[in-house]
């Protein structure tokens, strides 16, 4: 048994009287939220507080914070430890083997290597590659098909289905790839006994290890994929089976727009028979009208009527011209039996007729579209430009669909359509060009709706969002469609790798938000490397400022070496591919208050006034009816 002691009174009073001492008198014990070194914040904040004041830049304060020290960073796809968030999925593109590749060492149970890997789904053990040497690995690389996905490649995984038949006692498998002539190879990998047990295992490339840099498709076009394997038992010949690998190339999507171009004159040749009027007026229509109007041709042999028209001008489209595709909608009411369609198209002084075409036999006639797409302009073998589009014209040629008998051929329809990246308006505060390197760093409070429903598929809102002068990195509040899927989030761009890193999504808004504000910064950090980003959200449920990306490497200049267009930032709302006409009702109020930027030379973060910045728009008219505010520290946009 244990044995009791009696305390005195006189000792419990005392007691309690420092206790009351070191409560009242110790800012320890106070109310607010004590924060450790590594929040870099020299002041005691309360974790609900509405903070306003940013974090210096750590190349300016003598404890700088430490990556990942009291972090929550959410889960990126270049890495991170989650933090709740969700990964938003990219678009994807899975390429199997379709040919042997530079190397085929490994032994097939049947057959070619290749085909015995090239599944879906798996057959496991009915088709396979091995390799039973105990020390050095035998490999398989294999060719791939080309690929149909477009937009900014996030990263390659190569996927591998093994297993082992006996003792596990090494590594014994590994993904591979060959490009620009070199190979690598993923992790080592150790497979599961008991025997039998197939798994699939992967390893992730976020850029080309040859170059360092994103990957291209023209990479992907060229990319080798393959496995390493060996004995699965140290100093003995046993077996290690393969029998699947294919690569996943994950995407961020380029959304094209497109426009349609109809026939409003008559172009330069107007020698097809029109059905009634002009010709140009019996294809116009939308949607056709088929036999009630249309042009025609006749001829035997090779001796086509040509029609060109011209057609209606863009004045307010803008963006990158990926294609130029002309449809024609054609037909014959007799026996075919000789190609006796093509559509064309002239530019500058050049005529290009292209997509010959056998109709299907008639009675019935059976109305069906010719079309042919030009990704470059023939005039000049360049890229489409939008004062050669208002010159463009578009038509159709037509003869006999039979060698030995003058019948028709018809044609109801001819318009073009035109593809491109739109490009995008925003309006807000324009950081000036820092070319002396003063402003090392950008902070700003800004809002976010989790419940704001931007229009269809195919526009995409960034507002606001944030950037400093050469900061790689960049901060949106994000309101977008992958897949036709609505994504909000508050999102972290790196400029370096051409794709977001960072997400903050409903997992874990409540973090971060404050009445629909969160507090962003963007600054350099030395103590890293010479040229680091960090980019940090304040964490106001724990009191602190989380890390969610760092960049060792200046944004790259959109202009090549010496513009210096690289020099600049901004604070803007920003909206994507609509430019046709305004965007619709906003029905919010869009908005970023205190924008700051650190000043090497006071050293202090001070209000981005007119010293720092200037009021701007970019692009196009901003399509709104908007209130300014012209103290260039604060923007708002409404309805």
């Amino acid at each position: 048994m244990g044995r009791y002691f009696k305390v005195p009174w006189s000792f419990f009073l005392l007691s309690v009287l420092l206790t009351i001492l070191l409560v009242v008198f110790n800012p320890l014990f106070s109310s607010g939220h004590l924060l450790l070194a590594s929040d870099n914040i020299s002041q005691v904040v309360p974790p609900s507080a509405n903070v306003t004041k940013p974090l210096p830049p750590s190349d300016n304060i003598s404890q700088p914070f430490a990556p990942g020290d009291n972090t929550t960073p959410t889960k990126g796809v270049d890495g991170g430890q989650s933090g709740g968030g969700m990964l938003l999925s990219y678009s994807s593109e899975t390429l199997r083997p379709n040919a042997a590749g530079d190397k085929t060492d490994c032994t097939p149970n049947s057959g070619s290597n290749w085909a015995c890997v090239d599944e879906d789904p798996s057959d496991n053990a009915s088709s396979y590659v091995r390799a039973t040497s105990p020390s050095s690995y035998t490999e398989d690389l294999y060719n791939l098909p080309a690929h149909s996905g477009n937009g900014t490649i996030a990263k390659v995984t190569v996927y591998v289905r093994a297993c082992t038949d006996t003792t596990v006692t090494q590594a014994s498998v590994y993904a591979k790839i060959k490009t620009h002539g070199s190979e690598y190879n993923g992790n080592a990998i150790t497979l599961i006994y008991p025997p039998l047990t197939w798994k699939t295992y992967c390893y992730e490339w976020n850029t080309n290890p040859y170059t360092g840099s994103a990957w291209t498709w023209d990479e992907i076009n060229d990319l080798q994929i393959g496995v390493g394997l060996r004995s699965p038992t140290s100093g003995v010949q046993n077996t290690s089976y393969c029998t699947q690998v294919y690569a996943v190339v994950e995407y961020a999507p380029i959304v094209l727009n497109t426009l349609i171009l109809r026939p409003n004159a008559a172009g330069d040749k107007t020698n097809c028979i029109p059905s009634s009027g002009n010709n140009s007026d019996c294809v116009d229509e939308d949607p056709p009208d088929d036999s009630s109007s249309w042009v025609g041709g006749y001829y035997q042999g090779d001796n086509y009527k040509e029609d060109l028209y011209n057609i209606n001008n863009t004045t307010t489209d803008n963006g990158t011209i990926t294609s130029v595709s002309v449809y024609a909608r054609v037909a014959t009411d007799t026996t075919a039996d000789q190609v006796s369609v093509k559509v064309g198209l002239k530019s500058g002084g050049t005529e290009d007729w292209a997509g010959t075409m056998a109709l299907p036999s008639g009675p019935p006639v059976t109305w069906i579209y010719d079309v042919v797409t030009w990704p470059t302009n023939p005039d000049t073998g360049e890229n489409w430009t939008w004062s050669a589009i208002n010159a463009l014209q578009i038509g159709v040629a037509l003869k006999s669909p039979t060698y030995q008998q003058s019948n028709w051929s018809y044609c109801t329809q001819v318009y073009a359509v035109v593809t491109y990246q739109g490009t995008h308006r925003s309006w807000g505060t324009h950081i000036k060009d820092d070319t002396q390197d003063v402003i090392k760093g950008v902070s700003a409070n800004h809002t976010f709706f989790d419940d704001y429903i931007p229009p269809p598929f195919g526009r995409t809102l960034y507002a606001p969002t944030i950037i400093g002068p050469k900061s790689p990195l960049e901060v949106s509040s994000a309101y977008l469609y992958q897949s036709e899927n609505l994504i909000r989030c508050i999102q972290i761009w790196d400029h370096v790798v051409g794709h977001s890193v960072c997400w903050v999504t409903s997992a874990n808004w409540s973090d971060y938000l404050v009445s629909n504000t969160y507090y962003t910064q963007i600054y350099r950090d030395t103590t890293i490397q010479p040229n680091a980003w960090v980019a940090k959200l304040r964490n106001v449920t724990q009191g602190r400022w989380d890390t969610l990306a760092i960049q060792t490497t200046n944004r790259p200049d959109p202009d090549g070496a010496g513009s210096d267009n690289n020099s600049y930032g901004w604070d803007v709302f920003e909206e994507y591919n609509y430019p046709e006409s305004p965007w619709p009702s906003l029905g919010k109020t869009f908005e970023a208050k205190d924008i700051k930027v650190w000043d090497t030379s006071i050293p202090d973060w001070v209000d981005c006034t007119g010293t720092y910045s200037d009021n701007t728009t970019y692009f196009d008219p901003f399509p709104y009816q908007k209130v300014y505010v012209s103290d260039f520290y604060r923007w708002y946009v409404t309805d």
